[in-house]
């Protein structure tokens, strides 16, 4: 049993689940590790940087074997189809891109969100793509002609997560505004709206029997939910940091959920109980995912350099936008004329970084967006 993980520390890691040992590191990235996932028959990971780039990894080899290029921003999600033939990525270029698996060919790129896009899944039939975007938006598009099908509306904040039920039936989303929403494919309806979570669901993950969903959130709980009672059923143990991200193995014993502290934790459904604790990642773990035989972990992971890189810019910064957790909601703020130093922004402003879900965009002018918590 794997897991694999990502991180800002610009590195892909494959993880034993049994005995909690590092089994290979991937590096190749030159900027932080955004998201990762596995193709259907385990012999491959796809991940997803900062540097703008997916990059698809043998298993076996420990080595790169294709870089797909094309995104004008961070990457911040990518799945895999279910026949493995495509790879789906999601930036904050605003744009989805459908790869070919085996040449690496960009073959569609979907357009249509207005901001950032935060998260990608595929359909079961591996014939939609569904994507959530800073727009509070999930939308669904066709894989074969590109075109959106259907807009999924509701959420009062930033949409930062997305699943599908394994029949194809529902469509499962997390967000900033702390709630859980079901959505029915066919109708565009939201069918059920999950609250328990006190501060923004980070991930969302479907439970291979379909029945419940899994929850992570910068409160630093995972929750398993029953769509079907629409109420909460399991508690996990509080995390000793917020939660980033969260897996569940194909066999619906275990979960896995990356850490703001560097780790990613196992955890026994049945009892609740913490079972193994990943350590080794030098930034706080952005991504997880498993491999479909159970028998490994993928992670990715940050720990908030972005604020570093920022404050490494000779540029000019001619705007930045900040959101501030405060516990309870996100607050914006703008500061026009600002100098490209970031901790320009922390004095009188009583804040500190902890992490930083952010991205830093460049065109005709330098543009920062980053997270901070109140001290």
């Amino acid at each position: 049993r794997h897991v694999v993980s990502g991180s800002w520390d610009r590195s892909v890691r494959l993880w034993d689940v049994a005995t909690g040992r590092d089994l290979s590191e991937l590096e190749g990235h030159v900027a932080p590790v955004t998201a990762v996932g596995v193709t259907p028959d385990g012999r491959h990971v796809v991940s997803g940087s900062r540097d703008r780039t997916v990059r698809m990894w043998d298993v076996a080899m420990g080595r790169e074997v294709c870089k797909l290029v094309g995104h004008t921003s961070l990457v911040t999600a990518v799945s895999v189809t279910p026949d493995g033939r495509h790879v789906v990525s999601g930036s904050w270029d605003r744009t989805v891109c459908v790869w070919d698996f085996a040449t690496g060919r960009e073959l569609r790129k979907l357009e249509g969100h207005s901001k950032a896009v935060t998260a990608v899944n595929v359909t079961p039939d591996g014939r939609h793509v569904v994507s959530g975007s800073w727009d509070r938006s999930v939308r669904m598009w066709d894989v074969a002609t590109g075109r959106e099908v259907r807009k999924l509306e509701g959420h009062a904040d930033f949409v930062m997560a997305v699943n599908v039920t394994p029949d194809g039936r529902h469509v499962v989303s997390g967000s900033w505004d702390r709630t859980v929403r079901v959505w029915d494919v066919a109708t565009g309806r939201e069918v059920r709206k999950l609250e328990g979570h006190s501060k923004a669901v980070t991930a969302v993950n479907v439970m291979s029997d379909g029945r419940h969903v899994v929850s992570g959130s910068l409160d630093r709980s995972v929750r398993m939910w029953d769509i079907a009672m629409g109420r909460e059923v399991r508690k996990l143990k509080v995390h000793a940091a917020p939660v980033t991200t969260v897996s569940v193995t194909p066999d619906g014993r275990h979960v896995v959920s990356g850490l703001e502290d560097n780790s990613v934790c196992i955890w026994d459904v049945a009892t609740g109980r913490e079972v193994s604790k990943l350590e080794g990642h030098t930034a706080s773990v952005t991504a997880v995912s498993v491999t479909p035989d159970a028998r490994h972990v993928v992670s990715a992971s940050a720990d908030g350099r972005v604020v570093c890189q920022l404050e490494e810019h000779t540029n000019t910064v001619s705007s930045i936008s900040v959101s501030r957790l405060d516990g309870s909601s996100v607050e914006h703020h703008a500061f026009k004329g600002a100098c490209c130093s970031m901790r320009m922004l922390g004095v009188g402003g009583g804040l500190q970084t902890t992490s930083a879900y952010g991205t830093i965009d460049v065109g005709s002018d330098e543009v920062a967006l980053a997270l901070f918590r109140r001290t």
